[in-house]
């Protein structure tokens, strides 16, 4: 967990970078470091803000090459033909990350 010191600095960081991006990325960051460190009244002040300026989060994207073919992969396509079977994959290797935790 951060000490106040600590994440006063990486809020001020933060601040700065929103400032200077047009993107919501340093404001969902500023989001999960409020929350996380339990101030509920900023995460919401965040939260409502990202939401009154109309932002959107890039979704996240992947990409992996399996015998020299390069596939990329962007959070919530599920256009690529072989979703269910990606799907179903990603999961079992969950479970077995899950299970190795333990």
């Amino acid at each position: 967990m951060l000490m106040f010191g600590e994440l006063y600095l990486v809020l001020v960081g933060l601040s700065e970078m929103s400032r200077k991006v047009a993107d919501c990325g340093a404001h969902v960051l500023s989001y999960n470091i409020y929350k996380e460190a339990g101030w509920e009244e900023e995460a919401n002040r965040v939260r409502k803000m990202i939401s009154n300026r109309g932002m959107k989060k890039k979704p996240g994207c992947s990409a992996i090459e399996v015998d020299g073919v390069v596939a990329e992969f962007t959070d919530g396509n599920v256009l690529h033909p072989r979703v269910d079977e990606i799907r179903n994959m990603l999961d079992s290797l969950s479970n077995v990350v899950n299970l190795e935790e333990f």
